[in-house]
């Protein structure tokens, strides 16, 4: 009775709540303003181009987020039950019995028992002493918690599926004399970031900076500072130690993308396109003649960003 009431409290949250499929509907009712937007900026591109990259590339990445989830078991169980059943251990245990225990709040499919960590579902244990009607609230909260994480996962992994087809699509439509020499790179590696950051972004429904941020941002220890980076004098990797090597493109690569996200931001429409179509055409013979041909072009000076900070 007690479960049947928890969950039926959480079906009616649910059916208000967002749905995974939300995510295909959405591309699905801006297709046609995507591709619109996209033939704009990459003239190299054709319409049969674009839907067939829809089609084959980015839908199967979106309908990630509205595969099925993976298990998760919620244990109805009191603080006492819990611990006694942590003192007799499970048939694999990954954590022993301690005195956070007293304090538990996760439990996930494996059973592994944890204080507060957000990759495991949050399951709340309600004390015995409060009201049936506040337990049963209490628990569909846990549970609602544990649904909106799961989809939350299950949307990050789409769109970084769907982000990442982006770059790769955007790439093959810019002009190959950007990737001949290193200190040229960053206007491809930039413009492929920041332009699939807008493309998600319009049909998403969130900011182009939040996807920004989510590639600008360092993981974990700083090794190399991007703002420290002369992108139109880099070092060689071929002098840098081979663990150093990754970490350091890396870094060139948040650069990249956060000048380029700068330079969209202030551009005219269509100065993507023309910007290439210039490119193309006088096929810069550095990253220095690249920066001049794309200030004169849109009226934007890259110079000072892509030197290392002040």
């Amino acid at each position: 009775m007690y479960a049947s009431d928890v969950f039926a409290e959480f079906d009616r949250r649910r059916a208000a709540a967002k749905s995974p499929d939300e995510l295909i509907a959405r591309f699905s009712a801006k297709r046609e303003l995507l591709a619109t937007a996209v033939l704009k900026d990459l003239p190299s591109l054709t319409p049969s181009a674009v839907d067939l990259f829809f089609d084959t590339e980015v839908v199967p990445a979106l309908q990630a987020a509205a595969s099925p989830k993976s298990p998760q078991v919620f244990l109805l169980m009191t603080e006492k039950t819990l611990k006694q059943a942590l003192t007799a251990g499970w048939s694999t245990p990954s954590i022993q019995y301690h005195a956070l225990a007293d304090k538990v709040r996760v439990v996930d499919e494996g059973f592994a028992i944890v204080s507060d960590y957000p990759k495991y579902t949050y399951v709340e244990i309600k004390p015995t002493d409060a009201d049936y009607s506040s337990r049963v609230t209490s628990s569909a909260d846990a549970v609602m918690e544990a649904e909106s994480r799961d989809f939350a996962l299950r949307d990050a992994k789409a769109i970084a599926g769907a982000m990442t087809r982006f770059e790769t699509f955007i790439g093959r439509a810019l002009p190959p004399n950007l990737v001949a020499s290193a200190d040229k790179e960053w206007f491809g590696i930039g413009l492929r970031g920041a332009l699939a950051a807008r493309y998600v972004a319009l049909f998403h429904g969130d900011p182009p900076r939040r996807f920004v941020d989510a590639m600008v941002t360092p993981v974990g220890n700083v090794v190399v500072r991007a703002a420290e980076l002369d992108l139109l004098q880099p070092y060689p990797l071929t002098s840098l130690k081979p663990a150093y090597v990754p970490v350091h493109q890396d870094a060139r690569r948040r650069k990249s993308v956060a000048i380029m996200h700068h330079w969209l931001d202030r551009i005219e429409a269509g100065q993507v396109a023309t910007t290439l179509q210039a490119l193309d055409r006088l096929a810069p013979e550095d990253g220095l003649t690249l920066a001049r041909i794309v200030h004169d072009t849109s009226g934007v000076e890259l110079t000072a960003l892509l030197r290392p900070a002040r």
